[in-house]
Formats: C-alpha cells, sequence, structure tokens
C-alpha cells in the first residue's frame, strides 16, 4: 500500500512540528504529495447575522494568517531539503476540526492525515474536544496521531505550548 496525498495539521505546536517530521517522513517513503495545512480557528466570512455581530471582517485574521504562512514556508523548505519534491501549503480560516477531517481531505484527495496528539491545554481539550480524536472518528482515509518524538519517546505535553 502507498500513499499519494499526506497531508499535516500545523499549528504552532511542538506537537504539530513532530508530526510535520512523521508525516515528511510517510511522503518521502511513499514519493507523496506533502500538505502542510494551517487552520485559523474562526469564521470564514464576516457575519452579519445577531450571532456573528456583523462588525467583524477577515482582516482581524490577517496577524495569525501571516505567522502561520511563515512557519509554513520554513517547513515547506525543511521538506524540500530532505528530498521531498512536491509540497503544498495552505492557511485557512474555519473549523480546525472539520477543515483538517472532511474538506481538506475532500479536495485534495488526502490518503493519509497526520496530526499531533494535542495542541491544547487539558482544560481545552475538555470544553472543545481533542481535534485528533475527531479526526480519527471522521476522516474518511488513514490518519496517524502522532504522541512521541522523532526518537519515538513520548512527547512531553508540558514544555508543548503554542510559541
Amino acid at each position: 500500500m502507498s500513499y499519494k496525498n499526506v497531508l499535516v495539521g500545523i499549528d504552532g505546536s511542538r506537537q504539530a512540528k513532530f508530526a510535520f517530521y512523521k508525516a515528511a517522513e510517510i511522503a518521502k517513503a511513499n514519493q507523496a504529495k506533502l500538505h502542510l495545512l494551517a487552520v485559523i480557528n474562526g469564521q470564514k466570512f464576516p457575519d452579519s447575522t445577531p450571532q456573528g455581530y456583523g462588525f467583524a471582517d477577515n482582516s482581524i485574521y490577517q496577524p495569525a494568517i501571516d505567522e502561520m504562512k511563515n512557519q509554513l514556508s520554513e517547513l515547506e523548505q525543511t521538506a524540500k531539503d530532505s528530498g521531498i519534491n512536491q509540497v503544498e501549503t495552505s492557511v485557512m480560516i474555519g473549523n480546525s476540526k472539520e477543515e483538517l477531517a472532511v474538506f481538506y481531505p475532500q479536495q485534495h484527495n488526502i490518503d493519509m492525515l497526520v496530526v499531533g496528539a494535542t495542541g491544547l491545554n487539558s482544560i481545552g481539550r475538555l470544553i472543545v474536544g481533542s481535534t485528533a480524536a475527531y479526526c480519527v472518528r471522521v476522516a474518511s482515509c488513514d490518519v496517524t496521531v502522532v504522541k512521541t518524538d522523532n526518537s519515538n519517546k513520548p512527547i512531553d505535553i508540558k514544555k508543548s505550548v503554542h510559541r
């Protein structure tokens, strides 16, 4: 069995970086295209409904978009330097769970999704749930949840905070 399109979710956490390295190895071993996706949680379009308050536009996300584009650019170069010929990067605004598990995979024929075990602290997981768990339940492709570093030693969650 081989994979053609490997997707990895990038959120700035240490877990996501370890997921990137493992996804890159999978892509390289399969001569697959590596997709790097960062999702800024938010509304895709300004919303004028009472729930959306009608005053926000997508420009409020620009600093986060710029930061994620910089991170993805660095990871893209790392992937290319390691011998991966096809790398696609994308930053989206939306629901990270849905974008990672459903929408992006459907639009890009993803057959392997790689995510870090968690990018949130324990309170965040309790409130919003785990993106990784959602992806395992909902994605129609294979999903690898990365819980270890490059030496296959467990990732220290306490050190794994966003930059």
